[in-house]
């Protein structure tokens, strides 16, 4: 394929140009989720300004096709088309532009594009000479016509003036390059006492989860926006969520498989987690935390009545541990990272020690990173993300080693999790990101999903997988779920059937994968989610 008419490829500029899609390189690749473009998602081009973003895309998919010999940039008019509101002039001029690609093949192969800015130019052979298309080419142009390079005047005159060499001797020549390569590559090999025989992987290829293989369970509870895993010798118990109320699931499954309804709260929970004395914190939306414990059911609140701090923004995110001194520590993600603790064996307001922005060492640290969305606790360390900032930190327990914080190179940043082999893992719009011994590497360059918020991020108990849930914008085509192979160059979508959203992942000690979604909960695999 050699080009596009002029005046098509303008009106297709403009039309384009246009487009929503078009605006940020994010949006576009968020556009190529859909399975009809996807395959060029990889290798799709990016640019600083609409107009060369526009052009750039154009010139990398209008000589592509699918194994059904489909045109990419008629494809991608199709999507785009679906997008826009059928009362759009622009729907209907997409719609257009598919209906002439469609119809008029030779549109993208009557005149040259260039392919340099020193004016060379591309044209399809002519049956006896150079084309009328070539005398018109303007004075100074080139045009190569099989490999030969002719120049135009502005009198329609045409002049050759470089002649390419004969077939055979252009095959010849590449015969013996073809054939001096594979010499030397020999003589390297065998120097470097490499087998020239390829020898079989030891590394297994990833065979991604069949969806057929999650299984709902209980679905009358739906709009399911949490999980926790507690595995003790006491309990083992599924903690599940929604936005206001709190149910059970106690393991092993039971015949009936229902979630028990715990504990009502009238405010709208924005997180939860639970603390090694079974209290459970409850981060509401009025900017209070609750703390309930489901075996006593022993309720206590704090407000900025009993924590001066609370009540002016919402908690994000709450991590918890016990210290070998007999207390419990808490830290909440409040407009940067705050502290509480307290020893007695239950929790009341009074017994739960809060400090002083100038006492508190983590908010000292981290006061500067006013969105903090997520925290993750490891052994040694508080990990912490703010979503506008892009900015993960670390707070080190061991007051020899020193606070840390790295930006990410993303348009924002979400969740955060990690695994028991100490690897960290980063989610944001665009980007999955490894964190191994406190040094970010870039696996991949996006995730498989449509939508630009992450909602969920869970790590195999081997380190090996990493799951990531999505939260779905509605009537999009998104795919609410991925898995990611640790190693891969992407992951791999897992479009489960009637789930919309992936609001919260959790693996539990048998490896078993718990879904929050807003259809239900979901088990995987099915085999080991049976009463």
């Amino acid at each position: 394929m050699s080009g596009m008419d002029p005046g098509l490829l303008n009106r297709l500029r403009k039309t384009l140009i246009g487009c929503s899609a078009f605006a940020s390189n994010a949006e576009l690749r968020a556009c190529f989720i859909d399975a009809r473009i996807h395959p060029w998602l990889p290798q799709l081009p990016e640019a600083d300004n609409l107009a060369q973003r526009v052009d750039a895309v154009i010139a990398y998919l209008y000589d592509k096709k699918n194994q059904s010999q489909e045109n990419a940039l008629f494809l991608l008019l199709h999507v785009l088309a679906e997008r826009e509101d059928p009362a759009d002039d622009r729907h209907q001029a997409l719609l257009d532009l598919t209906n002439i690609l469609e119809n008029t093949p030779a549109a993208y192969d009557n005149l040259a594009v260039e392919i340099s800015q020193q004016g060379l130019k591309e044209e399809p052979t002519p049956a006896g000479g150079v084309s009328t298309q070539d005398r018109r080419i303007a004075a100074g142009k080139n045009v190569i016509v099989r490999g030969s390079i002719f120049q135009g005047d502005i009198y329609g005159n045409v002049t050759q003036v470089f002649k390419s060499m004969p077939a055979w001797l252009q095959y010849l020549l590449w015969g013996i390059l073809g054939i001096a390569l594979i010499t030397l590559l020999g003589v390297v090999l065998l120097l470097a006492d490499v087998p020239l025989l390829p020898q079989k992987s030891l590394t297994p290829t990833p065979v991604p989860p069949e969806t057929s293989q999650f299984v709902p369970i209980d679905s009358s509870v739906t709009d399911v926006h949490g999980l926790i895993y507690q595995h003790t010798a006491e309990h083992n118990v599924l903690w599940v969520r929604d936005m206001t109320t709190l149910y059970r699931l106690d393991m092993p499954l039971q015949a009936k498989g229902k979630l028990e309804k715990v504990y009502t709260l009238t405010q709208r929970i924005v997180n939860f987690t639970l603390d090694c004395r079974d209290n459970i914190w409850f981060a509401l939306k009025d900017g209070t935390v609750n703390i309930y414990n489901p075996y006593t059911e022993v309720s206590v609140w704090l407000d900025s009545g009993t924590v001066s701090w609370l009540g002016k923004k919402a908690v994000q995110d709450i991590e918890t541990r016990c210290t070998d001194e007999g207390f419990v520590e808490v830290w909440l993600a409040h407009q940067g990272v705050r502290t509480l603790r307290y020893h007695s064996p239950y929790t009341s307001a009074e017994n739960i020690e809060s400090f002083t922005d100038a006492d508190d060492e983590f908010y000292t640290k981290t006061q500067e990173f006013a969105d903090t969305v997520a925290l993750y606790l490891e052994a040694d360390n508080l990990w912490g993300i703010d979503r506008t900032q892009k900015a993960l930190f670390r707070i080190p327990f061991n007051p020899l080693d020193a606070f840390e914080n790295k930006p990410l190179d993303d348009v924002q940043i979400w969740r955060i999790t990690g695994t028991a082999q100490g690897t960290i893992w980063v989610t944001g719009d665009e980007n999955l990101f490894k964190i191994d011994g406190h040094k970010i590497d870039e696996h991949i360059s996006s995730i498989s999903l449509k939508n630009t918020i992450v909602r969920a991020i869970a790590a195999s108990t081997d380190g090996q997988t990493v799951w990531l849930g999505s939260n779905c914008p509605p009537q999009s085509k998104c795919i609410p779920l991925a898995w990611y192979p640790v190693g891969s160059s992407s992951t791999w979508p897992l479009d489960l059937p009637n789930v919309e959203e992936v609001r919260d992942i959790v693996i539990d000690d048998r490896n078993r994968v718990w879904l929050g979604t807003k259809q239900g909960v979901v088990c995987y695999p099915k085999s080991d989610c049976q009463p």
